[in-house]
């Protein structure tokens, strides 16, 4: 009575009581139980799966204080993290335990069989909320883990024989025109507030000139290099037409900054509102009566929460608005450039009838970041039939509405145009979207700009800030 449901060593499920769970580090745990910030023995998991195999059941896969998963009972867990404290009768020693050295988790595949994945390899870091050095109540690791720092949105931790080195995380370079060319596939990681995210662990990255990288998926795209960040190429996590960017938002599920969509409701006589993000979408082009408007913005400076853009107002014939801007982040433990020949653009999506999409989120972290290029999360333009509107560039120039569609946001205009009724009075165009948001957090708060930001430094929509 009163004990917990684990996997013994040799993968079967046993009762493990109050008694033989504590522990102050990590070998006072039998394998492959390990020792957890609230001095507990537990299994390690990559997700609910791994906790839930052999008859086991209502285990969950979540973070301990030092960013570890482990399997825990829901009542033992908020917010994806392991709250439970250690227990009243139990004083441990100054200290605690810390990350384990070369974790491995444990867990059965769907015939059955045990595997286990190295999570010293840096393509199999631990993931967790906030880095700490031992046990519950301890502040920050004093050199904020591998990286220095800790980074907004998700924390890292590379353990491989005690030390935080790279752990095999590869120095990739990217000379021509690809997808997701990054070396492994990313993780899917839990961000502090929840939601996933697609995370890349490289040693450094550079993109040459001529060469383009473009990152997709379902998710935001976080690229976590532990020494340097060179783009003197084109990184795109732009939509183009209905095709939204990683963790922007499409037509479908439009997102919480939806244009609104016309010729239809309360709008009979009017084009689709453009997408919203930090910048508003503008209006549809009405012949009469009231105009579909742009949808509501939202967001935070600080890019907290971590997502993309959102897409604009259907137009006429139901065809669908143009789709928001990805979302990227970017940490480095050494440097950011982005070199005069180098972009990273955001932009939203422009399509045919509708409305454009928002541009999406650009983080930047890094003790220092240079820009003498373009970083771009500009809105997509608005139409009424053929062409399409352009979708947003990595430029400080509008995204071009399809007359007489209305342009999307650039430079120091954050909203995105109206669209206007043609010459005869009759076809409205849709409105163009609004701008995405761009943050830079430096060591001094001040990144060395020398190129373009749009949305500029001047509007609310481009901000900086510190690195922890």
């Amino acid at each position: 009575m009163g004990g917990e449901c684990v996997f013994d060593a040799t993968m079967h499920a046993v009762c493990q009581y109050s008694e033989a769970q504590l522990c102050e580090k990590q070998s006072d745990c039998p394998a492959p139980l390990a020792c957890a910030s609230d001095y507990r023995c537990r299994n390690l998991c990559a997700d609910d799966a791994d906790c839930n195999v052999l008859g086991i059941n209502g285990r969950v896969c979540a973070r301990d204080a030092n960013g570890v998963n482990y399997c825990a009972v829901p009542s033992e867990v908020s917010g994806g993290s392991i709250v439970a404290l250690p227990p009243l009768n139990f004083i441990p020693e100054e200290g605690g335990p810390g990350v384990p050295d070369g974790a491995v988790v444990m867990g059965l595949d769907a015939g059955g069989a045990s595997h286990a994945s190295d999570a010293s390899d840096a393509s199999d870091a631990t993931i967790g909320a906030t880095p700490t050095e031992a046990g519950p109540g301890s502040g920050p690791m004093a050199d904020g883990g591998p990286l220095g720092f800790v980074p907004t949105n998700f924390s890292l931790t590379v353990s491989i024989d005690g030390g935080t080195d790279s752990g095999g995380a590869p120095d990739v370079k990217v000379s021509s025109t690809c997808t997701n060319c990054l070396g492994s596939p990313p993780m899917t990681i839990q961000m502090n507030d929840g939601t996933p995210a697609d995370l890349y662990v490289l040693n450094s990255l550079e993109i040459d000139p001529t060469a383009s990288l473009t990152l997709t998926g379902p998710h935001p795209v976080i690229v976590a290099v532990l020494t340097t960040v060179s783009i003197n190429g084109l990184l795109s996590v732009a939509a183009s037409g209905g095709t939204a960017g990683p963790g922007g938002f499409a037509p479908g599920y439009a997102g919480p900054g939806a244009g609104v969509a016309g010729f239809g409701g309360g709008y009979p006589s009017s084009n689709g509102g453009g997408g919203s993000y930090c910048g508003a979408g503008g209006s549809g082009g009405a012949s009469s009566g009231v105009a579909a408007p742009g949808g509501p913005t939202y967001g935070t400076a600080s890019l907290q929460p971590f997502i993309g853009g959102s897409a604009g107002g259907a137009g006429a014939y139901g065809d669908s608005g143009g789709a928001g801007g990805g979302a990227i982040q970017i940490v480095a433990g050494t440097s950011i450039t982005v070199g005069l020949l180098g972009a990273i653009n955001a932009g939203g999506g422009g399509v045919s009838v509708s409305a454009g999409g928002s541009g999406g989120a650009i983080l930047l972290e890094s003790p220092t970041v240079l820009i003498d290029g373009n970083i771009a999360a500009n809105g997509g333009g608005g139409s009424y039939g053929d062409p399409s509107g352009a979708n947003g560039a990595a430029s400080s120039q509008p995204a071009l509405g399809a007359y007489p569609g209305g342009n999307g946001s650039a430079g120091t205009s954050v909203t995105g145009s109206n669209g206007q009724v043609d010459d005869a009075g009759s076809n409205p165009g849709a409105g163009g979207g609004g701008a995405g948001r761009i943050r830079i957090n430096t060591i001094s708060g001040e990144a060395a700009i020398a190129g373009t930001l749009s949305p500029s430094l001047a509007t609310p929509c481009a901000t900086q800030g510190n690195v922890e």
